[in-house]
């Protein structure tokens, strides 16, 4: 099949397309009369993309996967030898990525797209670029023009459903555009909001895993994991209304105090406390449950027990490792309620 660099024309096979000598040559070329124009290099790798689109529709995805990272081998090697200069690189990081995430490989595919963003950032001297991977670091699957536009509409399908019983059960009205603009859109922090990407991903591609291949303890360790990184985010989101604070405890007393909650010290103290003396954590379910009273006989309920349980699942994440049945028999509450934490943090902060 016939493939054009700069007027010039050579074969490139479908079946064979990663060990052209003559691409690498032609590539070089190309790149050393492009005067660093990143247009110029968007267009050289859409010009490629046809193959790519051959992959999807077939779902080779792993074929695709080793097409995109040829392809880069001579921008990389331009760039080795002309130290200081770049060639723009986010299209076939992005195409990568996403031919890595739909074969299931999530931990590459969010690499891969993270890449592609910093690329966008670095050429468009911006930290929120119009670009695909900026759309899919922000769930923005009302962006035409992106080839992954599927993945952000499915993550952003998922967190909805969080946000329904978030508004449904304390009589909110925070939108999923809401969260968005106010906090994915707007955060100053892109560490934060990419990995709240990946945690989704994560959560969303786990709740496809049918529940008899979820039976092993080991579950409620992949389990753990994934809820302390939303948790980390939830940290990260309170921090940014909260600099002068460093640990979590601090933080959730923030938000408390600015959602009228009524935590204060003594109160996350014996959380904390309870979580440490018992293995089992039944704290948990009596939280969920709504039948935990502190010392005083005070009850525990509504967002206050959302914030208390985030809290003592943070401490005790940062230093356990150990697998509690828990988790695993209250997985599903578990994480809607460090979701609702989230959604309060932009509600009453953002």
């Amino acid at each position: 099949m016939q493939f054009e660099i700069a007027g010039v024309q050579f074969n490139l096979s479908e079946n064979e397309p990663f060990v052209s000598e003559e691409f690498d040559r032609l590539s070089l070329e190309f790149f050393d009369r492009s005067n660093g124009d990143p247009a110029l290099h968007d267009r050289y790798y859409n010009n490629l993309a046809w193959l790519i689109n051959r992959f999807f529709q077939r779902e080779l995805w792993h074929k695709a996967e080793m097409y995109w990272s040829r392809i880069l081998r001579p921008a990389l090697e331009w760039e080795a030898k002309n130290p200081g200069r770049f060639i723009h690189k986010g299209t076939p990081y992005y195409f990568w990525g996403m031919a890595s995430i739909s074969r299931g490989e999530l931990d590459m595919g969010y690499l891969l797209m993270h890449q592609a963003l910093q690329e966008d950032i670095r050429t468009h001297n911006n930290e929120r670029p119009n670009t695909p991977a900026f759309a899919f670091a922000t769930f923005d699957f009302t962006k035409i023009d992106q080839a992954f536009r599927i993945w952000p509409e499915y993550q952003a399908r998922f967190l909805e459903q969080f946000l329904q019983v978030y508004r449904q059960s304390y009589a909110k009205t925070l939108s999923i555009e809401d969260f968005r603009n106010r906090f994915l859109v707007s955060s100053s922090n892109l560490d934060t909001i990419f990995l709240f990407a990946y945690s989704l991903g994560r959560l969303f591609l786990f709740g496809r895993v049918p529940g008899y291949a979820k039976q092993s303890i080991f579950t409620s360790q992949i389990e753990s994991n994934m809820l302390f990184d939303v948790l980390l985010v939830v940290d990260a989101a309170i921090k940014v209304h909260n600099p002068n604070q460093r640990y979590f405890r601090e933080h959730a007393l923030f938000l408390s105090g600015q959602a009228n909650l009524g935590l204060n010290p003594q109160k996350l103290q014996e959380i904390n406390q309870s979580f440490n003396t018992d293995p089992n954590l039944s704290i948990v379910g009596d939280i969920l449950d709504g039948v935990f009273r502190f010392s005083d006989g005070a009850p525990l309920t509504g967002l206050a027990s959302d914030v208390a349980l985030s809290y003592g699942l943070r401490n005790y994440g940062a230093h356990n490792i150990a697998s509690v049945l828990v988790v695993r028999q209250r997985f599903d509450q578990i994480q809607q309620s460090l979701f609702n934490v989230l959604f309060l943090a932009v509600d009453e902060l953002y």
